[in-house]
């Protein structure tokens, strides 16, 4: 996978950097993969099905990446809206939010908290 630095004026490309994301399982052509840049516009968010870090977005170095201690399948993440939290989501249905300067898990909320079969049936409307 490349990431290209381009000038937006001229179009000349300035720098990029091959990442290589290895991991089990995971073919590398059809995986879908999203950065969000950070809200300072000096860093941006990498997401890829194993992969989720912070590079700075000049030079494109890794600043701090996740490593989770767990085989998992990432599906999203996302900055807050300040950039000092970084929501996730995942394959297996949790969710996490971790701290953007070090990815230290906050919160981890599984499936079992917010499906809708554990919700009693009186706090619906009659009408759904």
């Amino acid at each position: 996978m490349q990431i290209i630095v381009w000038n937006s004026s001229s179009w000349e490309k300035l720098r990029d950097r091959n990442l290589q994301i290895d991991g089990p399982n995971v073919p590398q052509m059809f995986s879908e993969t999203h950065i969000q840049f950070h809200p300072d516009q000096q860093k941006f968010l990498f997401v890829h099905k194993i992969h989720l870090a912070i590079y700075e977005a000049t030079e494109l170095k890794c600043v701090n990446q996740w490593d989770p201690n767990f085989p998992t399948v990432i599906c999203q993440a996302t900055f807050s809206s300040n950039g000092q939290m970084v929501y996730a989501c995942f394959l297996d249905g949790n969710l996490a939010i971790f701290d953007a300067s070090n990815f230290q898990m906050h919160y981890n909320i599984q499936p079992s908290i917010y499906h809708l079969s554990s919700i009693p049936r009186y706090f619906f409307s009659p009408w759904l």
